[in-house]
């Protein structure tokens, strides 16, 4: 057999032979994948949101999305324990309200929400501390309270003329979960002001929910984005597209505890402002 013509064989036979392969190891279906992954609706969404100065320097996560349904239930606190730790003078305790002997308070709202503050003439008058100094101080104070979890981040710092505000917030892997957070003022390195609510660890259930397309939640924030004064000023960026869950709960003004939490998109605008879009239709 000529050489040439039996080498073209070889080759044929090597292409079909990976053609094969790549069928039966997946290959195609992750082919289909990738190409299902592209939002096609994005580009037009952001020439619309471009034409009304808004910007992204956001990542935007890749479609298909799924997430799994959870269900939240918010972590309970033993206020004695912590009237103990936060009001070492002593206190007196009147339904849920703790009044330490120097002035401090501490509440404690159906055992799950803590808001602690020393009075005003205990705050320090110095200079705020600089960025690392004070995410230092606080978490030095959430470890000695045994609030120092895996699952927090850091959300939020701001200077003003007396004292810094550092915040937590809550996360499930990837995901955010609202509604859950940890708050600390300062004034030096001293900690005049406590907030806190936060989850137990998700329980995962089996159904899974479809999320709609970032492109579509984008379209959809699009008014609430652009209705700003700041846009007069100066243009506003969306900095974070994250997708996450959030227990509605009313806030302190509810006694609810536990549920299932609803799947949303959530927005960090450069001007401060936060957008929820619901991801599930």
């Amino acid at each position: 057999m000529d050489w040439k013509k039996s080498k073209n064989i070889l080759i044929i036979a090597l292409i079909l032979t990976n053609i094969a392969l790549f069928v039966m190891t997946g290959g195609m279906s992750k082919l289909i994948d990738r190409e299902s992954a592209q939002d096609p609706l994005l580009p037009s969404v952001l020439s619309l949101l471009d034409g009304r100065g808004i910007g992204i320097s956001a990542a935007i996560p890749a479609m298909p999305l799924t997430i799994n349904a959870v269900d939240l239930e918010y972590n309970e606190i033993e206020a004695q324990t912590l009237a103990n730790a936060l009001l070492p003078g002593g206190y007196e305790a009147i339904d849920g309200l703790y009044v330490g002997h120097d002035g401090a308070l501490l509440v404690v709202a159906i055992e799950r929400e803590i808001r602690f503050e020393l009075p005003l003439e205990q705050w320090q008058i110095t200079a705020p501390l600089d960025d690392a100094q004070a995410w230092q101080t606080g978490e030095a104070f959430l470890s000695a309270l045994g609030f120092d979890h895996d699952d927090r981040q850091r959300w939020a710092l701001s200077v003003e003329p007396d004292h810094v505000i550092l915040e937590w917030r809550q996360s499930y892997g990837s995901y955010f979960l609202e509604e859950a957070f940890m708050r600390i003022r300062l004034t030096g390195d001293k900690v005049v002001s406590f907030e806190r609510r936060w989850f137990n660890p998700p329980q995962p259930q089996e159904n899974v929910h479809k999320v709609i397309q970032p492109s579509k939640a984008l379209f959809l924030a699009a008014e609430e984005i652009a209705a700003s004064e700041a846009l007069e000023d100066q243009a506003v960026k969306i900095d974070a597209i994250e997708l996450g869950y959030q227990l509605e709960t009313g806030s302190l003004t509810s006694d609810i505890t536990s549920g299932e939490a609803s799947p949303y998109w959530r927005m960090r605008l450069s001007d401060g402002r936060v957008i929820f879009v619901e991801a599930v239709e």
